[in-house]
C-alpha cells in the first residue's frame, strides 16, 4: 500500500473542523472513530496475532476482534494513544484520532500486522467516519436538579453520574452530557451539523426553563 494513497485518503480528517463556535457555546473535537477496510484476502489467525504481539488483547468468547494500542508522539513532547480493533477479514476500527497523522499511523501499523500474518492490503483503503466526540463549554452554569425537575427528557442521577444526560431525536440517538459548570460532552455524532443541532436544542431547553446562571468574570 502506497503511503501517498494513504495520505490522500486520510484527508477526510482535515475536512472536519476541530473547533465549533456558536452562540453561547464552544466545542473542541476530542475523538474521531473510523472504519477502514484494508484487505480482501484470506482471514487472519487472530489467536496467533494476540499470542505473538505484546500489546494485543483477544477475548474471542467476548469480542470478535483483537484490541491493539499504538503510541505516537504528540505536539507537547508526550505520547498519544490510538486504539485499533483488528478483525479476521482485515477491517479495522480506529479511535483516538484527532489529526490526519493518527489515522495514517494506524493504517500503516495494521497493514504491517496483516502482511506479517499472511494477508495482503488492498491498494486503496476504504475509509468511513463512524462517529465523533466533542467537548466544550456553555457560556453559563446550569442548575441541573431544577432542569431535570422541569424537563421530562432530562436524565439526572447524581449518585451514579455527576452530569445530566439528554437523549434527543425521534430515535433518541442524539446524546449530550451536561455538567453544572456548563461543560458539555457530545458523543457519537457523525457530522458537524448534527452536533450543532443537538447542542442548540439543549440550549433552547435551558433558556426555556430558566435554569442558566451567567458565569462570573
Amino acid at each position: 500500500m502506497d503511503r501517498k494513497i494513504i495520505e490522500e485518503k486520510a484527508k477526510i480528517v482535515d475536512e472536519i473542523p476541530k473547533v465549533i463556535k456558536g452562540k453561547d457555546y464552544q466545542l473542541k473535537l476530542t475523538n474521531m472513530v473510523f472504519h477502514v477496510r484494508l484487505t480482501s484476502s484470506k482471514p487472519l489467525d487472530l489467536s496467533k496475532v494476540a499470542e505473538e504481539m505484546v500489546n494485543a488483547i483477544y477475548e474471542k468468547d467476548r469480542f470478535p476482534g483483537v484490541r491493539l494500542k499504538l503510541n505516537v508522539p504528540d505536539e507537547n513532547g508526550g505520547m498519544h494513544t490510538i486504539s485499533i480493533l483488528l478483525f479476521r477479514k482485515g477491517p479495522i476500527i480506529v479511535s483516538g484520532v484527532t489529526k490526519k497523522e493518527h489515522l495514517i499511523a494506524a493504517i500503516e501499523y495494521a497493514c504491517d500486522i496483516i502482511r506479517k500474518y499472511g494477508g495482503e492490503c488492498i491498494e486503496e483503503p476504504e475509509i468511513k467516519l463512524e462517529n465523533m466526540v466533542w467537548t466544550g463549554y456553555l457560556d453559563y452554569e446550569v442548575n441541573l436538579a431544577l432542569l431535570a425537575e422541569k424537563d421530562p427528557d432530562a436524565e439526572y442521577n447524581p449518585e451514579q453520574f455527576p452530569g445530566l444526560t439528554y437523549r434527543l431525536g425521534t430515535d433518541k440517538k442524539g446524546r449530550l452530557h451536561l455538567f453544572k459548570n456548563g461543560k458539555i460532552v457530545v458523543p457519537g455524532t457523525r457530522s458537524v451539523e448534527e452536533t450543532k443541532k443537538i447542542v442548540e436544542e439543549v440550549i433552547e431547553r435551558i433558556k426555556k426553563y430558566g435554569v442558566a446562571n451567567k458565569k462570573s468574570a
